[in-house]
C-alpha cells in the first residue's frame, strides 16, 4: 500500500465532491422563490397609479416605462437579488438626479433595484414571510452544505496520511479522485465498527454518509446490468 498524504490539493478535490453533492438540494431551493414576488410589490404599490395612467390617455412617449426589475429584498433584513419580468410594459418612475424614488409603503427603488421597507410588512400580506421562508430554506440547505465540509477538514487535519482517515470514516474512499484511490490500493480493507477508534465527530456526516452509500449501490447495479 502506497503511502498517500493529504494535501491542500486532495482537500480541495474532496471539498469539490461534497460540492457537487450538495448542489441539488441548493438549488432546489433557491428554485423555490417566488415566481409571483415582483407582480404583488408592483400591483401593490403602483396599481392604482397604473390603473390611472392606462386610463389617462397620456401617449405613452411621455411615459417612464419598465419591463423588468430586480426586487432586491427587505431592507436591513434579507437579499433576494431577482429579477422580474413583466408580460408588457408598466409605467415606472424616472430615478432622475437623486438616483432614487420611493413608492408607497416605503417601498425604494434606486438603480441597484427595488428595496421592501420592514416597516410596512402589513400591506403586503404574507410576501415577507414568504421570503423570510425562501431564505430560511436556502440558508439550511448551504449550513449543511458548511457542516459537512467543516467535519470533514477536521478529519483530514487529524491525519498527514490518508489510511488513517479511512479508518476514520471509510466513506470517505467515495469522495477521492480515482488516481488517489488507485495509488492507495483498493485492497485496503476498513475495520469493523467494534475496531473503529473515531478521533473527531462524525455524526454530522450521517446523511453525507448515506447518501454516499446510496450512490456506490446505483452504481454498483447499473455495473450489473
Amino acid at each position: 500500500m502506497a503511502v498517500v498524504r493529504i494535501s491542500g490539493q486532495l482537500q480541495d478535490a474532496v471539498h469539490s465532491k461534497v460540492k457537487q453533492l450538495h448542489r441539488p438540494k441548493i438549488d432546489a431551493a433557491k428554485a423555490t422563490v417566488g415566481k409571483d414576488w415582483g407582480v404583488r410589490v408592483y400591483d401593490t404599490v403602483m396599481g392604482a397609479t397604473w390603473a390611472t395612467i392606462k386610463s389617462s390617455g397620456i401617449p405613452n412617449a411621455f411615459i417612464n416605462e419598465a419591463n423588468s426589475y430586480t426586487l432586491q429584498g427587505i431592507n436591513g433584513e434579507h437579499k433576494l437579488g431577482q429579477t422580474y419580468r413583466f408580460s408588457e410594459n408598466r409605467p415606472w418612475p424616472s430615478h432622475g438626479i437623486s438616483g432614487s424614488y420611493r413608492f408607497n409603503y416605503g417601498v425604494v427603488s434606486n438603480y441597484s433595484g427595488v428595496w421592501l421597507d420592514a416597516h410596512y410588512e402589513a400591506n403586503f400580506g404574507t410576501l415577507y414571510q414568504e421570503i423570510r421562508d425562501y431564505h430560511a430554506r436556502v440558508r439550511q440547505a448551504e449550513d449543511n452544505l458548511n457542516s459537512d465540509l467543516m467535519t470533514i477538514d477536521a478529519l483530514l487535519s487529524r491525519h498527514s496520511t490518508l489510511a488513517p482517515a479511512l479508518r476514520d470514516w471509510p466513506t470517505l474512499w467515495e469522495l477521492l479522485p480515482t488516481d488517489v484511490k488507485n495509488k492507495h490500493n483498493k485492497e485496503v480493507k476498513p475495520r469493523s465498527a467494534q475496531e473503529n477508534v473515531v478521533p473527531v465527530d462524525i455524526t454530522p456526516l450521517k446523511a453525507l454518509t448515506g447518501q454516499l452509500i446510496l450512490n456506490k449501490l446505483a452504481e454498483d447495479e447499473k455495473g450489473e446490468t
